[in-house]
């Protein structure tokens, strides 16, 4: 064997060596690959859900909503369901000019902006918002989150037909 060809053999063992892949980098890898497959199984749990185009005009208001999204997706359930519940509250305060969240309700249904179903909804939204500023330490459950998730964006695609 010639001198060149025991050198590049030699070389190359020991650039092997020294880029030989860190423990550390492949459970970092791992880790980050995990992160990303729990995000999608996070997305999958909303199922679908469309944006109507009134809504997704409303720039302002589509901004919080993906906020919102977001801080599902990365398991802060319950800043994503206040923020989804103050979201619809502000909007119907913009529209009536109450500030009373029950009031809003009974405006918006008298207004037949809401059906009797989506006031019986919103009731139930406006209960959780105020059991959230209450038990701030309590857990809200994925399920729960994922529930107010799609009914404000119905409610929201309701309100911008």
């Amino acid at each position: 064997m010639n001198d060149e060809l025991a050198a590049l053999l030699l070389g190359g063992i020991i650039g092997a060596g020294i880029k030989r892949t860190n423990p550390a980098e492949i459970e970092a890898t791992n880790n980050y690959y995990a992160l990303l497959q729990s995000f999608d199984e996070r997305k999958k749990g909303l199922g679908r859900f469309e944006i109507s185009d009134g809504l997704f005009a409303d720039q302002k208001v589509y901004k919080v909503l993906e906020e919102s999204f977001k801080m599902y997706i990365y398991k802060f359930n319950k800043a994503s369901s206040f923020l989804c519940i103050a979201l619809i509250e502000c909007k119907l305060r913009d529209l009536y000019g109450l500030n009373n969240f029950e009031d809003l309700i009974k405006k918006a249904n008298k207004e037949k902006l809401l059906s009797n179903r989506d006031v019986h909804f919103l009731n139930g939204l406006r209960v959780d918002r105020n059991f959230i500023v209450h038990n701030i330490f309590d857990k809200v459950s994925d399920n729960d989150a994922q529930i107010t998730f799609k009914l404000v964006v119905r409610l929201l695609n309701n309100i911008y037909k």
